[in-house]
């Protein structure tokens, strides 16, 4: 049959499957099969199920074609890969069977179980004692399914294309993938493709994004009806590839295939969330946390019980004894009584009734344990622990009294560490004699816990080097073109990578966190070693290739990503895969100061979403359900629960991340009413300099609001209580301009603070000459002295290390004497501070002779920072 007519519009390209309405379905049985592609790797275990597949499914399915059959899932999923090879499977088939044999997606769950059942039934009166639903544990047992000897090439060709739909479920591991409106996109680019196709039947080569090749995939699941929709559009001779299935591309052969796409239908091929991640296998050289090591360590609250206690070796001749217990609180003076037994030396001692009423009654209901002499509630909070009285008695008859012959102090918590059970457990307890009066006490303490101690780390924050991006990061994103392009940068040491250790003494854990930035690109990594060894969690920037924006996807979508309104997003990976996506967006206003930094993380392996605000005027902690963090300590606290606690770590530090990153450039110049060391006021800039004619009336505006503003400044200063001590943000990079002593204006220099792929321009702030009313360019004079008073011209290619040109004096010194008497000025009385703004201004004045024409310098009130950076 050859076409009538080749299709001109994407309306015009005509299917027999209803690919929208399958790809829901085909995501949801990859998601039951996901088992199937971690044990692909298993030779025997892929054998087995292409026995089960060419031996028994087949035969059965070309002997029963008219009744309408489905397979159970292991053979399914053998089955979907070889239809995803449409040459070979119909070439197979013709072979062995005459005929192409049917397949087609179940869009209903009743529909697919009706079959099912029906198939079972016809499976078990065909192949007696074999079995039909066989579990992954029997697949992967020996002898319980029979293996031939030598394996076959449909084997060899089911485990190459099990390879390749294990890097498939990674690349569809994002939920924009599940969206309606962006799969409802992929299938009218999935048209477009088979358009492409017929205008030009020479591009084989073409490269196929992730959202048409999951189209592509449920087109071919359906063989018969994949067959006669390519003789219908391409003639006699369809093509049975239509590009490359594959996800690793150079970036030259991406951009011929854009270009040819381009050329055709005007847009781009590789939208947004459609582009190549990095390598799902990257995953394996994440090592798996023990999540065992340390639960037993973490015990808050608990019931601690004791038995079978026994004194021995005192040193007294007394052969009958007292033994009273007191629990001790947050001092001496609160004590109270646990037990009071008796007994002889040596012997097992018995309950009492000399005891308080309420340590009697206690011990009573507890008197269902064997040797039970007592019990008590112990918190790790507010008890020191357990002190034992041993009460000899010392005269005759009725004028004999009691006496303290010795005390000994018994700590718990030293002990929860070698309980045999997370929830509890019993220990042999033995207080060896240290001293000549100390007696030897050995007891049974039963633990049961009623409440985990959370985990509480401790920062200690190191200094960052420039440093090449380490090798075992560069796995993680061969496929990012951001990160690609910042891999390439002539300088070799152009990566910002600081080593920081976290730990926490009570529970014996300790992580090494490697922070790594990219000030040109504005991309972030961060590593997570257990014990400073293992890499246990990784995250890293992503961009737009692998987030799709959010105009592609509906509202319910949990993740959308828009660079041109300055969102960011990390994506945090552990040993399974994909742990969660976190984007962060700042919002408010630019002109009152208010705003805040709104971040979403998705959490893909549980499929939860969780929303944090963090308020700029606000900023002491960050808190969600399991983590907490403290920022001027950088102490994080983590519940002892958290079943992911390397993930949470990471997530942590993503936030503190972001927060930095995601700060809002604004459009207009630096405003007086933010806080002078705020955070966003080190992110601060103006995109362009005022014009000549209206630096005047820009600058009797100023002065007349001046008072105004150092009213407002002054409250802002109050709730921000920002300061270069938050450890926690300095460890994730940020860097501080934290005012000394003048106005608020900001001394960091130039760097693209927007999207990865956004540009600014560079920092300027301007001040009022005393002498002469004209705005000039001011740089902190310690920000000179940190340079060494160094200057070039500002077309100088030097100063592109400084992130663009550089607006100060001269290497003179006249200059080096005004930068002396300014930082001299910070200390000083306020009538040598004007005695030294006089001298600074008359050598400002020298310096402005001797500097070129086209420089401009800065002079009168100077401003006076700290400039801290990671």
């Amino acid at each position: 049959m050859s076409r009538s007519r080749p299709p001109g519009q994407p309306r015009d390209v005509l299917l027999n499957v209803d690919l929208l309405g399958l790809i829901p379905v085909y995501l949801t049985q990859l998601d039951r099969w996901r088992p199937f592609f971690r044990c692909a790797v298993e030779d025997s275990f892929v054998r087995r199920l292409v026995h089960r597949y060419e031996d028994l499914w087949l035969p059965l399915l070309a002997s029963w074609h008219q009744l309408d059959l489905e397979p159970p899932a292991d053979v399914h999923w053998i089955w979907q890969l070889h239809l995803l090879r449409p040459d070979r499977y119909s070439a197979y088939c013709l072979d062995r069977f005459g005929r192409v044999l049917p397949h087609r997606i179940r869009k209903y769950d009743r529909e697919a179980a009706t079959a099912l059942q029906r198939t079972a039934s016809l499976w078990r009166d065909t192949y007696p004692g074999t079995l039909f639903e066989a579990d992954l544990d029997c697949l992967k047992t020996d002898g319980v399914v029979s293996v031939p000897p030598n394996g076959t090439k449909l084997a060899d060709l089911v485990a190459a294309g099990a390879a390749n739909e294990t890097e498939f479920l990674y690349q569809i591991g994002l939920p924009h993938y599940r969206d309606q409106s962006f799969q409802y996109a992929a299938v009218e680019r999935y048209k477009r493709l088979l358009l492409f196709r017929t205008r030009r039947p020479e591009a084989q080569n073409l490269r196929i994004p992730v959202d048409v090749q999951l189209v592509w995939r449920v087109h071919l699941l359906h063989p018969t009806q994949f067959a006669e929709d390519m003789r219908r559009i391409f003639g006699q001779h369809p093509p049975y590839a239509l590009g490359e299935m594959d996800f690793e591309a150079h970036h030259i052969l991406l951009a011929e295939s854009n270009n040819a796409w381009r050329e055709e239908f005007g847009d781009e091929l590789f939208v947004e969330g459609a582009g190549y991640r990095s390598h799902g296998s990257t995953a394996r050289d994440i090592h798996p946390f023990p999540r065992d090591a340390y639960d037993r360590r973490t015990i808050e609250t608990c019931e601690i019980s004791i038995g079978n206690l026994t004194v021995d070796e005192i040193w007294t001749k007394e052969k009958k004894i007292v033994v009273e217990a007191l629990l001790i609180g947050d001092n001496s003076f609160a004590q109270q009584m646990v037990f009071r037994t008796s007994g002889t030396v040596g012997g097992a001692m018995r309950v009492d009734g000399l005891g308080s009423s309420k340590a009697s009654s206690s011990s009573a209901a507890a008197g269902s344990g064997e040797g039970l002499v007592g019990k008590t509630q112990f918190d790790t909070r507010r008890n020191k622990g357990l002190e034992f009285h041993i009460i000899g008695r010392k005269g005759l008859g009725c004028i004999s009294r009691e006496r303290t012959i010795a005390t000994k102090l018994f700590n718990p918590t030293q002990y929860f560490q070698n309980l045999t059970g997370v929830s509890g457990g019993t220990q042999h307890i033995v207080l060896p004699k240290v001293t000549y009066t100390d007696p030897k006490i050995s007891f049974e303490m039963a633990v049961r816990a009623a409440a985990s101690k959370p985990h509480i780390f401790t920062l200690d924050r190191n200094s960052s080097e420039l440093c090449p991006l380490p090798p075992e990061f560069r796995q993680f994103v061969t496929n990012s073109q951001v990160w690609n392009v910042a891999m390439v940068t002539p300088v070799e040491n152009n990566f910002l990578k600081a080593r920081h250790s976290l730990k926490c003494r009570e529970a014996g854990l300790a992580f090494g966190v490697e922070v790594i930035k990219h000030e040109a690109t504005n991309l972030g990594a961060i590593l997570v070693y257990h014990n400073n060894q293992r890499l246990v969690s990784v995250a890293y920037s992503i961009d737009g290739a692998e987030l799709p924006s959010r105009i592609q996807v509906l509202e319910t979508c949990p993740v959308a990503f828009d660079p041109h309104d300055g969102d960011h997003a990390m994506l945090i990976r552990n040993q399974l895969g994909d742990y969660a996506v976190c984007i962060a967006r700042w919002l408010g206003s630019t002109v009152s100061g208010e705003s805040r930094v709104v971040i979403l993380t998705y959490f893909i392996q549980s499929r939860l979403t969780q929303s944090l605000e963090i308020r700029d005027d606000e900023l002491q902690s960050i808190k969600s359900d399991v983590i907490s963090v403290d920022l001027p300590t950088g102490r994080l606290t983590v519940d002892s629960a958290c079943d992911w606690l390397p993930e949470q770590i990471t997530w942590a530090f993503c936030v503190g991340t972001l927060f930095v990153v995601a700060q809002k450039t604004s459009a207009v110049p630096y405003p007086s009413s933010l806080s002078t060391g705020s955070v966003r006021s080190a992110q601060w800039s103006s995109v362009s300099d005022p014009e000549v004619d209206s630096i005047g009336t820009a600058a009797t505006r100023k002065s007349k609001l001046s008072a105004k503003a150092h009213i407002q400044q002054k409250k802002m200063a109050k709730r921000r209580k920002m300061s270069a001590s938050f450890t926690f943000l300095l460890a994730c990079g940020l860097q501080i301009d934290a005012a000394l002593y003048g106005g608020g204006s900001s001394s960091r220099p130039p760097s693209s603070r927007g999207s990865p792929a956004a540009r600014r321009l560079p920092v300027g702030y301007f001040q009022t000459d005393p002498d002469e009313t004209t705005y000039v360019r001011n740089e902190p004079p310690t920000r000179q002295l940190a340079n060494g008073g160094m200057h070039y011209p500002q077309n100088d290619p030097r100063n592109a290390d400084r992130g663009g040109p550089q607006f100060f004096p001269p290497s003179t010194a006249t200059s080096s004497r005004h930068s002396i008497g300014q930082t001299n000025n910070i200390s000083g009385s306020s009538a040598r501070s004007r005695s030294s703004n006089r001298q600074m201004a008359s050598a400002s004045q020298s310096v402005r002779q001797a500097a070129p024409p086209t420089q401009t310098l800065h002079s009168g009130a100077a401003e006076y920072y700290v400039d801290v950076r990671l």
